[in-house]
């Protein structure tokens, strides 16, 4: 559903049961509708997941199926998180702009934050968050 956004359990069934394209395929564009450019040969890129599950959201459980690989999560927004550039984003103004779906890939024990890849706008990359 390319004109639309998802919920969490709405994007794990759809990676689960049809599957996803690499990037090279269908390149991010910030803009909706763009499934009709992806490359000719999709079909065979495709890519799934075995299956899904919800799991308990505290930080000794979501460490452990770390292990595994990626967690689907979901943040809260904020006005301020628009201008973040680099270090650890940690919410201090702004309005509540909704939740997004967020990517976490690792934990920094040292630092105390979560590693995460999000895509919003037309950037993509690795964040910090702050775990409280």
């Amino acid at each position: 559903m390319c004109n639309q956004g998802w919920t969490l359990s709405g994007a794990a069934e759809y990676l689960r049961t049809t599957g996803t394209v690499d990037e090279a395929c269908l390149p991010y564009q910030p803009v909706d509708n763009m499934c009709a450019k992806k490359c000719s040969d999709w079909q065979s890129r495709l890519t799934k997941i075995a299956s899904w599950n919800w799991i308990v959201a505290d930080p000794t459980t979501i460490k452990n199926f770390l292990l595994q690989g990626p967690v689907l999560s979901r943040i809260e927004v904020y006005q301020d998180f628009m201008y973040y550039k680099s270090g650890v984003y940690q919410h201090v103004s702004g309005a509540d702009v909704g939740g997004h779906a967020i990517t976490i890939v690792g934990y920094d024990n040292i630092g105390h934050y979560w590693i995460v890849k999000k895509q919003l706008g037309n950037r993509l990359g690795r964040k910090r968050f702050r775990k409280d």
